[in-house]
């Protein structure tokens, strides 16, 4: 099982649970492929897993307007995982 996860924000509940997708990543940190199927709701990854994204079945202006409007979430991700 990987330890690396993405927020898929294409599912957002609206109550502070977010939806993390297990991913899989090559040698040199590369996504290969999100582990859809397998999502966790939780208000961060899953114990001992690393956030490294956020992604969305819409695409990148998608992801990007919700980072937007959703930045408190986002840099409490990044600060968790710089902590870590």
């Amino acid at each position: 099982m990987t330890d690396n996860y993405v927020l898929d924000c294409s599912f957002d509940t609206g109550d502070g649970m977010w939806c993390f997708c297990p991913i899989e990543m090559d040698a040199d940190g590369n996504v290969t492929s999100i582990i859809t199927g397998l999502n966790f709701l939780s208000d961060s990854p899953p114990k001992g897993g690393h956030f490294v994204g956020v992604v969305h079945q819409d695409g990148q202006e998608a992801c990007d307007e919700w980072c937007e409007k959703n930045r408190a979430v986002v840099d409490r991700l990044l600060a968790e995982r710089e902590a870590a």
